[in-house]
């Protein structure tokens, strides 16, 4: 398995809401995504989702509440 630098990988895209594969672990692909504003409402029935925030504040809106996930780039 190869390292991964994350700052490396997002220095090469400047899109926002196109992730990009990075990686993978056992049969899952981990991707690399830059947010701006809001994005709308989905699910994905057949996939699980991580989410690791890097820098900025991630707002969620589920049906029962809104946690927020928040990052900062060292």
């Amino acid at each position: 398995m190869d390292k991964v630098n994350i700052a490396e990988k997002f220095a090469t895209f400047d899109t926002h809401w196109d992730p990009k594969v990075v990686g993978e672990i056992d049969d899952y692909e981990v991707k690399l995504v830059k947010l701006q504003g809001d994005f709308v409402w989905h699910k994905h029935d057949d996939e699980d989702e991580m989410f690791f925030v890097v820098e900025g504040t991630l707002e969620m809106a589920f049906r029962d509440g809104t946690p927020s996930l928040w990052g900062r780039a060292r």
